[in-house]
């Protein structure tokens, strides 16, 4: 099948430093808010004003945010332990902020400052929450002996959004990975106007719909739905497809990895596809063989060049992906 990458928006993933609170996801960070400071959970070194040091100070705490988007309540996510150089603890208030439409509500407990950096801490014998909370658990993939895929057909195709409010929204969610309330997002944020309000409904969906949209919210992260696009080039909406193949495959390996895979940091979800890939190699090649049509059509050997676009031909680039993903379901094609 074709690699995982192509497959997910890497800046739509839980990414350090900051949540994607304009798709609503429901758990990550909030990025540092002082101007000039930079978050980094590891305790290596970070530039600032041309110069490299490791800063002397850290936060270390639990976090629990939940979202109330238009017409969905998401849960509220589980509380996650973290540790953040170069962060004094002020920010760590609980509070509320409105960002694309969505209320987010963020809670903090165990709230520490500490007067070293995390690594330095964590080497001297300090304790972090995440370890007080006990060892993580083996990222793995598990048994999905008793897995069976639930395919959800593709909306019907709109024309509601312009190729310059896709490419908004996409720059929106780029920046939401790293800036708290980004000036990207301006466009999406408040009370929006009928036009946007009607091309946002269209590029967002939820797990819990029966239809699928070009984007969809998961509890860890944000597909962006090439299964969806290719069973629309293909005119198989019913999932007998290659739409159909990828999307139960993707299914699998979720299901296999996610149960003892985090994924809070970038690193963690560089794991996570690696597990993913191990689970195509062994506990889900019942559904990665057949997914393995997607990967031909990523690379042109084989699809429409509509089947192509999906992937974004020719460039494959997460931008291009997302870009004309979107057009296919929102833009008429």
């Amino acid at each position: 099948m074709a690699p995982r990458t192509a497959l997910l928006l890497p800046l739509l993933l839980a990414a350090v430093g900051g949540i994607v609170a304009a798709a609503c996801t429901t758990s990550g960070t909030l990025g540092a808010q002082d101007a000039g400071i930079l978050e980094v959970p590891d305790g290596s070194a970070i530039e600032f004003d041309g110069q490299a040091f490791v800063p002397n100070y850290a936060c270390a705490f639990e976090e629990q945010s939940s979202y109330v988007c238009p017409d969905v309540t998401l849960a509220p996510s589980s509380w996650q332990a973290q540790c953040v150089d170069g962060d004094d603890c002020s920010s760590r208030v609980n509070g509320t902020a409105t960002v694309a439409g969505c209320i987010q509500t963020t809670g903090y407990q165990d709230v520490q400052v500490l007067k070293t950096n995390c690594a330095a801490w964590a080497a001297a014998g300090g304790s972090l929450p995440v370890i007080d909370s006990g060892p993580a658990p083996a990222c793995a993939p598990g048994n999905v002996s008793s897995f069976k895929p639930t395919w959800h057909p593709p909306r019907t195709p709109v024309k509601v959004c312009t190729r310059a409010q896709i490419v908004s929204y996409e720059e929106c969610l780029d920046e939401s990975a790293t800036v708290y309330d980004p000036t990207a997002c301006a466009e999406w944020t408040g009370t929006l106007s009928s036009v946007d309000q009607g091309c946002l409904n269209c590029l967002q969906s939820n797990e819990s719909e029966d239809e699928y949209g070009p984007l969809v919210f998961l509890p860890t992260e944000t597909l962006v739905n090439v299964a969806g696009c290719i069973a629309l080039a293909e005119g198989k909406s019913d999932g007998t497809g290659c739409g159909g193949a990828l999307s139960a495959d993707q299914e699998c390996d979720r299901a296999a990895c996610l149960p003892t895979c985090p994924t809070q940091t970038s690193s963690q979800v560089e794991t996570e596809g690696a597990c993913e890939s191990l689970a195509d190699q062994g506990a889900c090649q019942t559904y990665a063989t057949p997914a393995g049509c997607a990967g031909a059509i990523e690379l042109g050997d084989a699809g429409t060049p509509a089947e192509q676009s999906c992937f974004g031909f020719p460039t494959g680039t997460s931008t291009a992906i997302f870009e004309q993903v979107a057009a296919a379901f929102c833009s008429g094609g």
